[in-house]
C-alpha cells in the first residue's frame, strides 16, 4: 500500500489581502493514487473577525475530495506521510500568531513544514527545506500561469490538480 502524500497548495485569493500575499496556501494530505470520490484532508489557518471588529486567525482541518476545486491552482508534493495521527496532532500544536500584519498562512506552512520535520515521526520520504519549496511553489504556479492553465485559453483537464514532485523534482500532472 502506498503512502499517502502531503502537498503544499496554492490557492487563488478572491481579494487584495492587507498581508500583501497573493495567495492562500496550505497543507493538503491525500493517497498518492487518487481516484473519483477519493477524500484527503486540508490544514491550514484562516482569518476572521471577532464580535468586536478584531482580526484573528484560527487553524482548520476539513476532509476534502482530491479533486482539485475551481480556486486551487497547483500542488507542490514535498513528503510521504509516514504517521497521519502524529501528523495531525503536530499541525494543530503550530502556534498562532495573533496581531502580527506580517503573519499569515504562508508563513504558518513554513512554521508547519519544521514543526513537521522537527516531530521525526509524521513523514517519511521528505524535502521540506523552506527556501526550496517556497521557491519552487512560486515559480510553479507562475510557469501554469505562462502556459495559461488558468485563463481558459489553453484547453488542460481541469479534473486534475497541476503538480509538481519535489521529491522526484518533476511535474506529475501539468
Amino acid at each position: 500500500m502506498h503512502k499517502p502524500r502531503l502537498y503544499v497548495a496554492l490557492y487563488a485569493r478572491g481579494n487584495s489581502q492587507p498581508d500583501g500575499e497573493v495567495y492562500h496556501w496550505a497543507l493538503i494530505v491525500g493517497p498518492k493514487e487518487e481516484l473519483q470520490g477519493s477524500l484527503g484532508g486540508r490544514y491550514h489557518v484562516k482569518n476572521a473577525i471577532d464580535g468586536t471588529g478584531n482580526p484573528y486567525w484560527y487553524y482548520q482541518r476539513v476532509e476534502i475530495p482530491v479533486q482539485p476545486t475551481s480556486t486551487l491552482l497547483v500542488r507542490i508534493t514535498v513528503a510521504k506521510v509516514a504517521d497521519q495521527e502524529k501528523l495531525e496532532q503536530t499541525l494543530e500544536n503550530v502556534p498562532l500568531i495573533q496581531n502580527e500584519p506580517n503573519w499569515n498562512c504562508r508563513v504558518w506552512i513554513r512554521d508547519a513544514l519544521a514543526a513537521l520535520e522537527a516531530d521525526e515521526r509524521s513523514l517519511g520520504t521528505k524535502k521540506t527545506d523552506w527556501q526550496i519549496v517556497e521557491h519552487i511553489a512560486n515559480w510553479y504556479v507562475q510557469h501554469k500561469k505562462d502556459q495559461h492553465r488558468f485563463d481558459g485559453q489553453v484547453q488542460w483537464d481541469m479534473a486534475k490538480a497541476p503538480t509538481y514532485n519535489l521529491l522526484e523534482d518533476r511535474e506529475t500532472i501539468p
